[in-house]
């Protein structure tokens, strides 16, 4: 019970820290207050003695390497299918998008802040699929998701939280169905190099 509850307090508090990267404002350090939330989240779960014995990222297999190459296109197609359509008939989508992509744009900037955006995509997938999975029960599943929702509140953007819902659901299902965190890692990687670094769906 004791590594258990530690594994708790070190996820909630990791997820806190991440609520109060997003919610310090546009200032022009957003990249930055993200590089050092996720160097303080690994370390965090790194020393965690109950998350060190799951062994997260066991040696990759091509299974896993597959399973998130194979979900990476799927979410890239969808998404490059989808939102054309309903930024049509939405044009609030278009601006939220617009507005998003604006802050992301912050010091340094993509594609420079590739590195940092890997560090964080890796802590995230440490935290919301590593972390809560090893806390033991079926609340593991609901608590990934729900809590990779409700930190993106912070950010003020409603489009931010419905994405992280519906990635965080479809990544949570991969961690459960193959018991590794590879293909989550694989494809939460490849979706954001695409639709943030090299091809924007706003400008």
């Amino acid at each position: 019970m004791r590594g258990a509850r530690s594994l708790l307090v070190d996820s909630t508090l990791a997820c806190a820290l991440f609520a109060l990267a997003l919610v310090a404002g546009d200032d022009g350090t957003l990249w930055w207050r993200m590089a050092a939330w996720a160097l303080l989240t690994l370390t965090l779960l790194l020393s965690n003695e109950r998350l060190r014995s799951k062994r997260l990222l066991p040696p990759n297999s091509l299974r896993d390497s597959l399973a998130g190459l194979v979900s990476a296109v799927l979410l890239i197609s969808l998404t490059y299918l989808i939102y054309p359509t309903l930024s049509l008939h939405f044009p609030e989508l278009a601006l939220e998008a617009a507005t998003l992509y604006r802050r992301l744009h912050a010091p340094p900037g993509l594609p420079y802040a590739l590195p940092i955006l890997v560090l964080v995509i890796v802590a995230e997938e440490m935290l919301w699929r590593g972390a809560f999975f090893g806390i033991e029960g079926r609340r593991a599943f609901v608590m990934s998701v729900m809590s990779y929702t409700l930190v993106q509140l912070a950010s003020g953007s409603w489009l931010l939280v419905a994405l992280s819902f519906a990635l965080g659901a479809f990544w949570a299902v991969q961690r459960w169905f193959f018991r590794s965190l590879w293909p989550s890692l694989i494809s939460h990687l490849l979706w954001s190099l695409f639709v943030f670094v090299l091809f924007p769906l706003a400008h």
